[in-house]
């Protein structure tokens, strides 16, 4: 299943990336939605690639990941 990165903000208001495994971009725009996010921005692949490079597969790191992390 493709990895996919996008960013949004929960319902407290706070704005964080995280990396989905879904079918499509729809899919991954789907999970985050039906949470209760909102302004969800998927990136392209091409970002989606280099977190994966960037941040090995770990669960608790990614559930807390921000765009800070990622500069």
């Amino acid at each position: 299943m493709p990895i996919y990165l996008l960013t949004a903000t929960d319902e407290n208001g706070k704005r964080g990336t995280h990396r989905v495994d879904a079918e499509d971009s729809q899919d991954a725009y789907k999970k985050y939605e039906s949470q209760g996010f909102v302004d969800i921005v998927l990136h392209n692949d091409d970002a989606a690639a280099a977190a994966s490079a960037m941040f090995p597969s770990n669960p608790d790191m990614e559930k807390n990941l921000t765009a800070v992390d990622m500069a």
